[in-house]
Order: C-alpha cells, then structure tokens, then sequence
C-alpha cells in the first residue's frame, strides 16, 4: 500500500510547516479515534494568510488553488500532532467557508480543491461528507478556511 507522504512524494508536493494557532485554541484535538482539526486557511510559503474575496477580484480557479493549499495545511496539523499521515484511516468530513461576494454562486467548485487534494493524497482515505457556504468575511481576511474531522486507524 503507497503511504499519504509517498503520494506526496510523486506529487511532487511538500507539506508546508503545520501553522500556529492565530488565537486561544489548539490546532487540533483528539477524542477516542477522531481528530478534529481547528479551522485552516491557504498561506504563502512564509506563513502568511492568502487573502481575498471570491467574485472581487478573485476567480472560482483562484479559490481552488487556496482550498488544495488549505488541503496542505489541515494535513500539515494531522502530521504535526500524529506524527505522521499513515494514521489517518478516513476523512470523515470537511467545512468550507469561502469568503465571497453575494453574488458569487460557486462555492462547491471553489472546495473541489481541497476534496480533490485530500483524495489524490489519501486515497479511498481521502473520500468524505462536505459542508460549504459563503461568507462576507473571513478571520485576517482569508479566502476561504476549512475545518476538518479525521478518524484514525485504532493500531497507530
């Protein structure tokens, strides 16, 4: 069985370092055999928030590329408090919140990055129930944040 890091690997992708929490919080918490991981958005390769809102001057294909960017970093929390992603045995669920103007209808495509990320990392693994809406701001201005729950395998 290929492991999530040796599908990194021949997607010539490397996760970025897990981001700090931006508040009062942990980045994620683990009860029996889920993970739950704190709300995460698209950052530049300094750690910075990528900001904007979908439908004022960003494009749906700009969202998808923040939402596999956001893919990263729940990733990038998964590896830092588990140690590795080979604990993962599923996605349960992901919420998207994409900040967008009112007009802006394409609020599913925009997540199709990070679902599509997930799956090409993960697997069947990577396959899960999904949530996503539009909203008129976002924390620090992001373009969109992703919350997301994992089940772990119950032999890591």
């Amino acid at each position: 069985m290929v492991s999530p890091e040796q599908r990194l690997r021949s997607l010539n992708i490397t996760l970025p370092p897990a981001p700090k929490p931006a508040g009062l919080y942990r980045p994620a918490i683990q009860v029996g055999n889920m993970l739950y991981i704190s709300g995460q958005g698209p950052r530049d390769s300094k750690g910075h928030f990528l900001t904007g809102k979908l439908g004022d001057g960003l494009e749906k294909n700009d969202g998808y590329r923040a939402a596999s960017n956001t893919a990263l970093q729940l990733l990038a929390v998964v590896k830092e408090v588990m140690g590795d992603l080979s604990c993962i045995d599923s996605v349960v669920k992901i919420v998207g919140m994409v900040h967008a103007t009112e007009d802006f209808k394409d609020h599913a495509s925009v997540l199709d990055g990070c679902s599509e990320l997930l799956v090409h990392v993960l697997g069947e693994r990577g396959y899960h129930s999904r949530s996503v809406m539009g909203v008129s701001s976002l924390t620090f201005g992001m373009i969109l944040q992703v919350d997301a729950v994992f089940a772990l395998k119950t032999s890591h």
